[in-house]
């Protein structure tokens, strides 16, 4: 598929946050998430993006034109939920097949213990993406008619609820006890903010030249900034969110020639949501393989889980009588 149908850059920040979520559930798989030292603990806070770096994507896509709030949602719900109940379900056999679960002892305690996971996130705590993100999709019918397209004062609105964003992340940092919005342990302000400021940079930011000069001096800058500031204990929100952002129109800008490796880009980003929702047993699997938190444990765990993941893809893709609705792609 050609560059001029397709923004290509988009199906590189799937392919980037998606390898970034298994890396990071690699290394936090491996006990490898601690604060052990300032910069392991900065690497690991820096492979975090890869989810704020999904819910930009989303705030692009969603937040540039204007639903009817029952075809949106119920779009949404083909798009995420029904792969999301087909997947968790799976995994949940998965793991209780292996002894995860060791109160089950019956196929009614099984069934009991699903949905009361279900219900509260607890199948798999990579699945808490899920959650926000339906929260953010209840919000966005509301969010598209304050935000239109064409809309002259749009603009300076969606500036204007930005800059609140930037001052309530500072204003936490300075006082850890204001505004404490909790989601799942995850500051739900802080991914709204995310989901505006990508719909911010596609729709005003349409430079492709200035988003790859200054995205990715600003994303370099933020990275050292970000691993100094963590190494003297006082890590800043504002510098994390000028990293992803950066990064995010870095990668926007970026494109690929025609040829395998635009094929197989776009293949990954078709797949992204299959594989998060999967990625969770074959990470598990190789923790216990590569116990040892030997450096290049989480790398080798990430590449394997990859290739597979992307292997299964492609099978599922292959397979003519597969549930298109369930599978995630």
């Amino acid at each position: 598929m050609g560059q001029g149908k397709r923004d290509i850059g988009l199906d590189i920040i799937r392919c980037v946050a998606i390898l970034l979520v298994i890396l990071q559930h690699s290394w936090s798989g491996l006990d490898l998430n601690v604060q052990s030292g300032a910069f392991s603990y900065w690497f690991y806070s820096a492979l975090c993006i890869g989810v704020p770096l999904f819910v930009m994507l989303s705030g692009s896509l969603n937040l540039g034109k204007v639903e009817e709030t029952d075809h949106f949602l119920k779009r949404r719900f083909h798009r995420i939920l029904l792969p999301f109940f087909l997947w968790v379900t799976v995994v949940f056999v998965i793991s209780a097949l292996v002894g995860k679960y060791p109160e089950i002892r019956s196929f009614r305690s099984g069934v009991s213990a699903f949905f009361t996971g279900l219900l509260k996130g607890g199948i798999n705590q990579a699945y808490w993406y899920v959650y926000m993100l339906a929260g953010l999709y209840l919000l966005t019918p509301v969010l598209q008619r304050a935000f239109r397209p064409g809309d002259p004062d749009s603009r300076k609105l969606l500036g204007y609820c930005l800059a609140v964003w930037v001052v309530v992340q500072l204003l936490k940092d300075l006082y850890p006890a204001f505004l404490p919005v909790k989601y799942y342990a995850f500051s739900a302000d802080m991914f709204l903010g995310y989901y505006l400021a990508g719909a911010y940079v596609r729709r005003y930011l349409t430079d492709r030249e200035l988003r790859r000069r200054y995205g990715s001096v600003g994303f370099l800058a933020g990275a050292a900034m970000a691993m100094l500031l963590h190494a003297w204990g006082h890590p800043v929100r504002l510098v994390e969110m000028t990293e992803v952002v950066c990064l995010f129109m870095w990668l926007s800008s970026l494109e690929i020639p025609e040829g395998r490796l635009l094929r197989e880009t776009t293949s990954l980003s078709r797949y992204s949501y299959t594989v998060y929702l999967t990625h969770v047993v074959p990470v598990g699997a190789l923790c216990t393989v590569f116990h040892a938190p030997a450096a290049l444990a989480p790398a080798a765990v990430c590449l394997i889980v990859a290739v597979a993941e992307f292997i299964f893809c492609r099978l599922l893709d292959t397979w003519e009588r597969r549930p298109k609705d369930w599978i995630g792609f």
